[in-house]
């Protein structure tokens, strides 16, 4: 839009991309409340909402105008844009502001595009490149021996030309083209000599063409204000442990005793670890549970998931039960043990040669099991390191079976008690098949 004569112009436009509003708020200006622009309200059946004059507090569009000058006056200033490339600056700022997520509450977490069309909005286009980054594309034709990629800048994205991704991409000759295939300029080859060399070179074309980049002073002439920074107020006794989360969800499973608990329950032939992983629901969604001190009259349920991916219903008793079951009076877990997976041994373990000692003169053997290690699996699934001596006292006969199995029952820490245990077991066995005893 060259001239304000020409807002009708846009005004079609923003009729074809958005469609027809229920009403526009604008202030007293001419070109908005006169000639084609009204006309084109009328016959669109929108209705024309003007402002108090010299009230412009009273349009919220205002605030946000300013916000796109101070956002493309910042991406001018940081990437030394000429200051003639203005327009396309603030056309890109004005696409990333509607495609970017907002607090307004109306929004509901959407952001405005897909909030004014009521379809979801993609917003990758946005998000590949940023304003006046260094480019390079394929041009039109390229004779050989040429080098089929030329350097550009990228001034954001042609929505009314080619398909999507499509972006304007300015050359060093200081013209604009639209290209769909570009990529952009790694670290990598801009520590190329040739391409810092190519780099300097457009700089220098563009800076003659288009004229020097934009400043700081020029903002300030034209009224667009810095960005503000504010110092964050905090006391001295405040920490976020202070403060509540107030973004998460409160549901009824939080802050319950049994939610995420593990617990052994019996599956077939064997104990298998379940997890309970939330309320029991009913088609509506509704927890299907009656919270209570008394025992007798709770009636709380909730799914608990096996290993297998299965979920069952269990009772709020059925599960305290088990959680019961597994604890002794000093609140430690009961673990039952499925089976041995590893030894091992540390530099202190004993070898064989250094067993055998002198004690009053005579010969004996040292009994000790220091230095070795077993690895437990447990029922629920976990693994752990345990002293020797330790599962020595609590499963005897399993880790000398386990033992032989390993051909390990020579080692000193097995040697002198493994024979005994399985002496003991088969006298124990012999008994029982004898009749009569």
């Amino acid at each position: 839009m060259k001239t304000k004569g020409e807002a009708h112009e846009a005004l079609s436009l923003m009729f074809q991309h958005e469609g027809v509003p229920p009403s526009m708020v604008m202030d007293g200006s001419k070109e908005q409340i006169l000639d084609k622009f009204r006309w084109k309200l009328v016959d669109a059946h929108c209705k024309l909402k003007q402002i108090k004059p010299y009230s412009p507090w009273q349009n919220t569009a205002e605030r946000e105008i300013k916000e796109l000058k101070k956002g493309s006056g910042r991406k001018m200033l940081t990437s030394g844009a000429p200051r003639r490339l203005w327009d396309d600056c603030l056309e890109l700022e004005v696409y990333i502001q509607s495609h970017s997520a907002d607090s307004v509450y109306c929004l509901d977490g959407k952001v405005p595009k897909t909030y004014m069309s009521r379809e979801t909005t993609d917003i990758s286009q946005f998000c590949k490149l940023a304003w006046y980054e260094w480019v390079i594309y394929r041009p039109r034709a390229v004779e050989y021996p040429n080098d089929a990629l030329c350097l550009g800048r990228y001034l954001g994205l042609a929505i009314d030309v080619g398909p999507a991704m499509t972006a304007k991409i300015l050359q060093h000759n200081g013209e604009v083209v639209y290209r769909s295939m570009y990529w952009p300029l790694t670290a990598e080859a801009k520590a190329d000599g040739q391409v810092q060399l190519d780099i300097l070179t457009f700089r220098e074309g563009v800076e003659e063409l288009l004229g020097t980049k934009l400043t700081w002073d020029a903002l300030e002439e034209v009224g667009i204000p810095d960005t503000p920074e504010y110092l964050p107020y905090a006391n001295k006794d405040q920490n976020e442990g202070m403060f509540p989360n107030l973004d998460e969800e409160i549901t009824p499973e939080t802050g319950d005793e049994y939610v995420y608990a593990s617990i052994m329950l019996p599956r077939g032939s064997k104990m298998v670890c379940g997890a309970v992983i939330a309320c029991k629901r009913d088609k509506d969604g509704n927890p299907i549970w009656r919270q209570s001190d008394n025992t007798i009259v709770e009636t709380r349920l909730y799914d608990v998931e096996f290993p297998r991916g299965d979920i069952t219903p269990l009772t709020a008793n059925a599960i305290a039960q088990a959680m019961y079951a597994q604890c002794d009076m000093d609140r430690n877990k009961y673990l039952l043990l499925e089976c041995f997976v590893g030894i091992q041994k540390d530099p202190t373990a004993i070898s064989l040669d250094k067993q055998k000692a002198v004690h009053n003169g005579k010969d004996c053997m040292r009994h000790t099991t220091l230095g070795w290690f077993i690895c437990c699996k447990w029922k629920d699934g976990s693994k752990s390191w345990e002293k020797l001596s330790d599962v020595k006292e609590s499963h005897p006969l399993q880790i000398a079976e386990y033992a032989i199995a390993e051909g390990l029952d020579h080692e000193p820490g097995f040697n002198w008690w493994v024979p005994h245990t399985l002496k003991k077991r088969d006298a124990i066995i012999s008994l029982n098949l004898v009749p009569g005893t």
